[in-house]
């Protein structure tokens, strides 16, 4: 008819055996089509509107005399078969439908199967009802059992007469008149209908049977939903067994699913984000870099990955691998947008570190090659050159040239030198080391050579600092290369801090922070390169060189800094590292030097 219906299901009206009506549930949505099982959901609402049908014929004339074009407003409820109502909305479905139908009721209660009991507990009313009951599954009425095995619904139509002899489970309920309904879904009891008055003989046979009808219709109601949440429920716990966080966005742009990982890796809950507008994901991640992808989703369909950095609520900075794709149903409508991300992190970590050490060992074997190449040569021209020197005359002025080239020759024989360790690949000998204690002794000979006079040094040790397996020449290496670095970014005085400290009681953690000048941020990345260096008289192994000797300690080494607030040096050593790790870092054999 022109209105644009996409998809129709139609269910026919028979009373005495004759077709007097359709009832028609439509779609407009493609994306709503129905199926066969949709068909099955339409059935019994048809057939309990036939009984109204039948009920209304038998009625007519009394003061109900169309129950059918009443129960319309409730079959409304059910008329899109996608929807969900939870308890408490169906009882508030029950109770307006009970004070349109039921005009000389003043009290109902809608009682539903508890969870984990065999029991009945009140989840709506109205009028002069109790605050709360519970009844258990299979209570007596009289002399029948109305809801374990019978599923019988009952018509009081006199309370003081009916229960004569005292046997009432009602005792907090004072209706003089009642009708009762149980609630059956699959022959199992899920809950009971109770309608009163104040006054006796209130109700007759045709109001029980319109009951039964609502009563029906609400089993319905409760059954699509019942089989919702279960598998909604079973949806999001498989979603949260996943090690990958998903979010998903609805047309609107409304975040509709949060999984646990997800909360894991944002560092928020999902109370935080459900319901929340698309667009407050900026305040974790890169938000022009989402929006360009979701844009390139929409216009091509294809699904989109990229990699951006978020930033958790305790400011916690990371690096996640996201892909984006399209959320569709089996008749491929969009309903929305999945975002499945990954912390990769602590994988860009490994990688860079396995780079840096790839690069250590290829400048290791140039070096081990040109310090060969170099030092021979030196030496020769080291020997003539103080040959020259002693056969020259006290007070040539040649001398100073010589004592000059000799000068240069020795800063020459200090970088092969250092080539030299580069390329060492031997651990050296090892010992238990105490960290504070060996610290300290570098800070003393820094002190003696007249390095700290310019810079306030604190030492923050927390006690009980487990020693660390190492060779002691090396790691105190280590510590004079950071600590001359930091003095050098400090020249005009400033202040360092040294903290060690154990951290979960499997690594030391050992921290230098200066008030210097500070590292610009590009540079940061390739500080730890061999040769590397912002300052000309250096030759920029000593952090290339630190690197190398704590990955072969099995710690790891990572440098923040901010320019013109200062750096901060971080250090972590396994208090547990084994030989068998120290042969797989470095080829070191137990038994060697």
């Amino acid at each position: 008819d022109g209105q644009g219906v996409k998809t129709l299901i139609c269910a026919p009206l028979r009373l005495k055996g004759e077709v007097v009506g359709v009832v028609n549930i439509a779609a407009n949505d493609p994306g709503r089509a129905f199926r066969e099982e949709d068909i099955n959901t339409l059935t019994p609402i048809a057939q309990q509107i036939e009984k109204a049908l039948e009920l209304a014929n038998e009625v007519r004339g009394t003061q109900i005399f169309t129950p059918a074009t009443q129960l319309i407003s409730l079959g409304e409820m059910v008329q899109d078969l996608k929807m969900v109502y939870s308890e408490e909305e169906l009882g508030t479905i029950f109770l307006n439908s009970i004070r349109e139908m039921f005009p000389q009721a003043d009290s109902a209660m809608l009682l539903m199967k508890a969870e984990q009991e065999d029991c009945l507990r009140m989840v709506a009313g109205f009028g002069q009802v109790p605050n709360e009951m519970r009844l258990p599954v299979g209570f007596q009425l009289g002399n029948s059992c109305l809801l374990k095995d019978s599923h019988r619904a009952m018509l009081i139509s006199d309370r003081a007469n009916y229960f004569a002899n005292g046997n009432c489970v009602f005792t907090h309920y004072q209706a003089k008149s009642m009708l009762v309904s149980p609630l059956v879904m699959e022959e199992r009891v899920i809950g009971m209908m109770v309608v009163g008055s104040s006054f006796p003989n209130s109700f007759r046979e045709h109001d029980l049977q319109l009951l039964q009808i609502i009563s029906g219709q609400i089993a319905l109601l409760y059954r699509t939903g019942a089989s919702y949440w279960d598998l909604k429920i079973y949806a999001e716990e498989l979603v949260d067994s996943v090690s990958v966080g998903v979010i998903c966005v609805d047309l609107t742009g409304k975040i509709t699913m949060v999984n646990n990982q997800a909360e894991k890796i944002l560092g928020t809950t999902k109370d935080k984000l459900l319901g929340k507008a698309y667009r407050d994901f900026h305040r974790y991640v890169e938000l022009e870099k989402l929006e360009q992808a979701k844009q390139g989703l929409l216009i091509t369909g294809e699904p989109q990955n990229i990699q951006l950095v978020l930033q958790t609520q305790d400011r916690v900075r990371k690096v996640v691998s996201l892909g984006m794709n399209l959320l569709r149903n089996s008749k491929k409508t969009t309903l929305g947008i999945t975002l499945v991300f990954e912390d990769i992190t602590e994988r860009l970590v490994l990688e860079e570190q396995l780079r840096r050490t790839e690069r250590l060992v290829v400048a290791g074997h140039l070096a081990a090659g040109a310090a060969h190449e170099i030092k021979n040569p030196l030496t020769t021209i080291k020997g003539f050159c103080q040959i020259i020197k002693g056969s020259l005359p006290e007070g040539d002025a040649r001398v100073s040239y010589l004592n000059t080239m000799l000068s240069e020759a020795d800063q020459i024989n200090t970088i092969i030198n250092e080539m030299d360790r580069m390329a060492e690949s031997d651990m050296g000998s090892v010992d238990w080391l105490d960290l504070p204690m060996l610290l300290d002794e570098v800070l003393q000979e820094e002190r003696k050579e007249g390095n700290l006079t310019q810079v306030a040094v604190k030492t923050v040790y927390d006690r009980g600092i487990p020693p660390v397996l190492g060779n002691q020449f090396k790691l105190k290496q280590v510590f004079f290369h950071i600590i001359k670095n930091s003095l050098q970014s400090m020249l005009e005085g400033g202040i360092m801090i040294i903290k060690v400290s154990i951290d979960h009681a499997e690594d030391v953690s050992i921290s230098f922070s200066d008030t210097g000048a500070g590292i610009p941020e590009g540079e940061q990345e390739l500080i730890f390169n061999p040769f590397y260096t912002s300052k000309p008289e250096r030759v920029g192994l000593g952090l290339a060189m630190s690197y190398k000797i704590i990955r072969e300690h099995g710690g790891t080494m990572k440098i923040d800094s901010k320019l013109g607030e200062g750096t901060t040096v971080s250090l972590r050593l396994p208090v547990n590292f084994r030989f068998a790790d120290l042969v797989n870092y470095s080829g070191f054999q137990p038994g060697s030097k």
